[in-house]
C-alpha cells in the first residue's frame, strides 16, 4: 500500500513513516488514516487517495494531503501548525 501511496503523491515526505502511515506502530492495527483508507478507498481500483486527502483523519487540524506532503503522519495527531 505504501508504494501506491508514494506513487500517487510524488515528492511526499513520508519515507520515515512508511507502514505507520496507515498502521499503529509495530502492529497490524490501523490508525485513523488507515481506517479512512480502508473504508473509502481500498475497494476501488485503481486506488484514488484523493478521496481522503481533504479529510483530517487524525483530527489535529491539518488535512491529510498537507501531512503527506510535509512528512507528518496523517494517521497520528500532531501539533497544529
Amino acid at each position: 500500500y505504501f508504494n501506491s501511496l508514494s506513487s500517487f503523491y510524488p515528492g511526499n515526505k513520508l519515507a520515515q513513516v512508511k507502514c505507520a502511515t496507515c498502521h499503529v506502530s509495530g502492529g497490524k492495527a490501523l490508525n485513523a488514516y488507515g481506517k479512512d483508507f480502508f473504508a473509502q478507498v481500498r475497494n476501488q481500483m485503481p486506488w484514488d487517495f484523493s478521496i481522503i486527502e481533504e479529510l483530517d483523519s487524525d483530527q489535529d487540524g491539518i488535512i491529510n494531503l498537507e501531512e503527506i506532503m510535509t512528512g507528518t503522519n496523517p494517521g497520528v495527531e500532531n501539533q497544529p501548525q
